[in-house]
């Protein structure tokens, strides 16, 4: 049987904490294994003497929750290794990029991801049949896009064929593929509205830097 893993994450939030509201779809072929990947990534942290932790972007570049009392330099380290490990590991992705002040309410928004998910399936539907399973994995952080998923996984492909599972990152690696995703994807606005700030320099350098070294790579894996 072919499985198909959607890993799922957001960043921002739906309602005016942030500018931008974005959801990041990992695909994952079950058939390909990622263990080798892992045990490099974890071979890697090790031999440069870093605890694992659970990778958490934002946390990362800020120096929030479990990264708080870690300094700049070993940051950067946990960010390098993490790069590195999903240069190596095989999956594809897209990105849903909102601005939210263009949307008059939540139901607005939920509306416009539900469509354009719908569109993206539909526009791909070869790929998705040739599955016999598909697995969403998401936290079910937001209920506007745990809505969304669900009614257009629905509309475009038979129910049973999803099988909807909550994903807590430290559990699942290609949990933490789907943050890093959104967090390169969400710098990436940053940098094409001039909105970088000095973290963002800190970590990518100015946006030529960015693009080359982060932002193209990452892209080569758009479905």
């Amino acid at each position: 049987m072919k499985e198909l893993s959607i890993f799922i994450d957001e960043s921002g939030d739906v309602g005016s904490c942030s500018d931008y509201y974005l959801v990041a779809f990992v695909f994952h072929d079950q058939s390909i294994g990622i263990t080798a990947s892992i045990a490099r990534y974890r071979q890697a942290l090790s031999d440069t003497g870093l605890v694992e932790r659970t990778f958490h972007f934002t946390p990362v570049i800020r120096g929030h929750e479990q990264y708080g009392q870690v300094d700049l330099d070993t940051r950067k380290s946990y960010l390098m290794r993490f790069q590195i490990f999903v240069e190596k590991t095989p999956f594809r992705y897209m990105v849903l990029r909102y601005r939210k002040r263009e949307f008059s309410s939540e139901y607005m928004l939920a509306e416009r991801i539900e469509r354009e998910l719908t569109s993206f399936i539909r526009d791909r539907i070869e790929f998705f049949l040739g599955y016999d399973r598909i697995k969403i994995y998401y936290d079910n952080g937001q209920q506007t896009v745990k809505h969304a998923v669900h009614q257009a996984i629905h509309t475009c492909l038979a129910s049973s064929a999803a099988i909807y599972r909550n994903a807590v990152p430290k559990d699942y690696y290609m949990a933490q593929v789907a943050d890093y995703v959104c967090g390169i994807e969400l710098a990436a606005l940053r940098y094409e509205r001039h909105a970088d700030g000095a973290t963002d320099r800190r970590f990518f350098g100015d946006r030529r830097s960015f693009t080359k070294n982060y932002l193209k790579k990452i892209r080569r894996r758009l479905l």
